[in-house]
């Protein structure tokens, strides 16, 4: 909580994680060093791609760098609906982190993410974030293709269907004018 009281322009903050499954194999997860980080430069380096918060409860934010047109659209999202309001936040205020490992998550076979790289919904979200980061952040062309090459090929690797990957890499090469496949 101490970025968020001791500095006006952090509106989130998050801290190093200790994630652990069903068998108690424990994964510690640290995604930045101590400080605060301009929202921008986080959104070109890590949000970009994704949810770079692997779980929402890890999470802090002030409430005052919500718009009530975010609240109604978050509504629209099953799965990216954090990483959306992430990206809506930082994308006019910073980022406070601690190293301290003060998140615990159990990752369970039922939980929502265990199967997301094969879950036609997951990319069809993605890219609607995708698109709506294009408009809104100033990523240059290198970073654009950077950025659908990256998902594609996630797209390619996925157990969903031929017509499905055909689909996605359709809806994901339209962002932007270069041919990705």
């Amino acid at each position: 909580m101490k970025p968020l009281s001791s500095d006006l322009n952090v509106g989130l903050a998050s801290t190093g994680l200790i994630k652990f499954d069903n068998s108690g194999e424990i994964v510690k997860i640290q995604n930045f060093e101590d400080g605060v980080y301009e929202g921008g430069e986080i959104i070109n380096m890590y949000l970009s791609k994704g949810n770079c918060f692997p779980n929402a409860s890890g999470v802090v934010f002030k409430h005052s760098f919500l718009s009530n047109e975010v609240l109604e659209d978050i509504k629209r999202f099953t799965i990216c609906g954090d990483w959306w309001l992430w990206f809506n936040i930082l994308k006019q205020s910073s980022l406070g982190y601690t190293t301290g490992f003060l998140h615990h998550y159990r990752k369970h076979e039922g939980a929502t993410t265990v199967d997301l790289w094969n879950n036609q919904l997951f990319y069809r979200e993605v890219g609607t974030i995708t698109s709506k980061l294009f408009r809104w952040h100033s990523f240059n062309k290198i970073k654009k293709v950077q950025i659908i090459t990256y998902w594609t090929k996630k797209i390619e690797i996925s157990s969903l269907s031929a017509f499905q990957k055909f689909y996605l890499k359709y809806y994901f090469n339209r962002l932007s004018p270069t041919k990705y496949w």
